[in-house]
């Protein structure tokens, strides 16, 4: 039988990534916080802002 560590676990490979459209960079930064305050853990936020 294998011991598996199920928190640590998790659906997406390590590198995985994904964004976010907002309107505004200031927009980006309250939902960053918000998936912050949420319990989890976004990485550091590029601090390029295109607008299309």
């Amino acid at each position: 039988m294998v011991d598996l560590d199920f928190e640590s676990l998790s659906a997406y490979p390590p590198q995985f990534h994904f964004g976010i459209m907002q309107d505004t960079a200031e927009a980006v930064h309250a939902k960053h916080a918000e998936r912050e305050q949420a319990g989890f853990t976004p990485g550091k936020l590029n601090e390029g802002f295109e607008v299309r």
